[in-house]
């Protein structure tokens, strides 16, 4: 479905009533988070804190009820705007009891797998010393401010969509974008390995520790200290929301596709260059990003007929 500039207002005074209130992005959400509470009280011992965390989880659950109930009295713009804030709030928090749950849902180790396959893709030679003879202290300044601040990209993209007012889009983008972090979360949980940078099993022969100008070094310690979960390659969350970012913007908000096309592909690079991922982990964040851009959308168009016929509908067709 093409989406085009819109020729009349969209409706946002009408209520976004369906027959229960829940949206594509509140099932996800709920999935994850019942799913995250039922494996702190299975596991339970050797997590840290599993009461805090399954009562921060359950109060998110209620929360989350909370907006499903009030939506069919809300605007269609006012429920994506509360969804899209929802969203912001919930992931970070479940982004940090990761490293509470995955070394204990699934204790096994792929960095050597993953390390073989790179190998087995650059027949034989390793991608990582590769890149390293690219080593320069200016360009890992840049890559790694790049790298740390890689959600304004989606953020940006957000914004234009919000300034459009089209709620529809809103909610469509609010969805993908969800999705395509609950699955990178999943791969966590299905393959778990740390970082080259880690070098857990000792894989790799750095010649020296990459360092940059001025605050590289110290962005790599601290953000080493904030991340609690240290298995959370595969596969490259940062390649996939970033790459998924270009996507949408592609086709919501063409103006902005010159201007982060560069940064995105600085940003893949930067996975490899600044050892934080595995090449198979980079394919696989593409492979995330196309997959939920496409699928994600025919489903979240589906349910936006379904549900709203064409209300908020951009150009008053799907």
């Amino acid at each position: 479905m093409q989406d085009t500039d819109p020729t009349t207002p969209p409706n946002l005074s009408r209520p976004a009533s369906n027959d229960l209130g829940f949206w594509p992005v509140d099932w996800c959400h709920m999935v994850f988070l019942v799913g995250s509470v039922v494996l702190f009280m299975v596991i339970w011992d050797p997590v840290s804190d599993p009461v805090g965390w399954s009562l921060l989880d359950t109060g998110l659950i209620v929360l989350l009820l909370g907006i499903v109930k009030k939506t069919p009295s809300w605007t269609l713009a006012k429920a994506a705007m509360t969804r899209m804030a929802f969203c912001m709030l919930t992931i970070p928090l479940i982004f940090t009891q990761l490293g509470s749950l995955v070394p204990y849902v699934n204790p096994s180790n792929w960095e050597e797998k993953l390390f073989r396959f790179d190998r087995a893709l650059f027949l034989g030679a390793n991608p990582l010393h590769l890149v390293g003879q690219l080593n320069n202290p200016w360009v890992t300044e840049v890559l790694q401010w790049i790298y740390n601040y890689y959600y304004f990209i989606a953020i940006v993209v957000g914004i234009a969509v919000v300034k459009k007012r089209q709620p529809r889009i809103l909610a469509r983008l609010t969805f993908c974008f969800v999705l395509c972090i609950y699955v990178s979360y999943i791969g966590y949980y299905i393959v778990p390995a740390s970082g080259p940078n880690i070098d857990k099993y000792n894989l790799y022969e750095f010649g020296e520790r990459i360092h940059g100008v001025y605050l590289a070094t110290e962005m790599r310690q601290t953000m080493f200290f904030i991340e609690k979960i240290k298995q959370d390659c595969f596969p490259s969350g940062h390649t996939a929301v970033a790459l998924l970012a270009l996507l949408m913007a592609k086709r919501y908000a063409k103006k902005l596709v010159p201007i982060l096309a560069p940064l995105v592909v600085a940003l893949i690079f930067s996975t490899v260059y600044l050892r934080y991922h595995y090449v198979a982990d980079v394919i696989a964040g593409i492979v995330l990003a196309y997959g939920t851009a496409i699928f994600g959308s025919k489903l979240h168009e589906r349910f936006e007929q379904t549900t709203w016929g064409n209300d908020g509908n951009e150009s008053g067709t799907s």
